[in-house]
């Protein structure tokens, strides 16, 4: 490529970050010499396409014991209001950043991560059911359950019903099965009185309105 215009830097610095992870993008040896990386890469082909010549020179950002000279940040800083220095790595766009030093075209995707709580795996047991009602929910089934059975047993034990003067026992559990059953089962043939059998039903929207509310 022919490049006849004069270059405003004939010699440009380049400070490369050290660091000690995720040397792909700069890597800075032992010897505190800038070894390459995928942004050096970037970097040297992008220069390729200025219509003037320009030679970088790569400087680690390193302090007197080896190590990284700061942050990022600070590495930006050393270059604010410089002529002919440039930073080559993974420095990220930010807005105050970009009030001190200007930025190239981003060469990377901007992707965007959010940390949240991981979802323990759902194993599927004799109790999974109970998951999707709350505890109070279940509470409130179980109650209205009950005492739906125990205002049916009241109700028929006056009409004379002989399915509900068995033992004590017997009427207990029936006071927690009817209610239930009611909604899988013919139990309601076992009621005299058929209006009885709305008394299973008022709880109904009762517990569509708790569970809409627990929910």
């Amino acid at each position: 490529m022919n490049k006849s215009r004069k270059s405003p830097c004939p010699t440009l610095v380049v400070w490369v970050p050290k660091k000690t992870g995720f040397t792909e993008f700069v890597e800075v040896n032992e010897h505190n010499e800038v070894q390459g990386g995928f942004s050096v890469a970037i970097f040297c082909k992008a220069i390729q396409f200025l219509p003037f010549n320009v030679r970088p020179i790569f400087r680690p950002f390193i302090n007197e014991t080896g190590g990284m000279n700061g942050t990022y940040d600070d590495l930006l800083r050393h270059i604010e209001g410089q002529k002919c220095q440039a930073v080559a790595g993974d420095v990220t766009i930010r807005g105050n950043r970009a009030q001190y030093v200007s930025f190239t075209i981003p060469y990377l995707a901007a992707e965007i991560y959010m940390l949240v709580h991981a979802t323990p795996e759902w194993i599927q047991t004799l109790g999974t059911f109970l998951k999707p009602f709350t505890t109070r929910l279940w509470i409130t089934l179980v109650c209205a359950c009950i005492l739906t059975g125990i205002a049916v047993a009241f109700l028929e034990y006056r009409a004379d019903n002989p399915k509900f003067e068995s033992p004590f026992y017997k009427q207990l559990l029936m006071v927690i099965w009817f209610p239930i059953s009611t909604f899988f089962f013919h139990e309601g043939t076992n009621i005299m009185i058929f209006s009885h059998l709305n008394v299973s039903f008022i709880y109904i929207p009762y517990i569509r309105d708790r569970f809409i509310i627990e929910h």
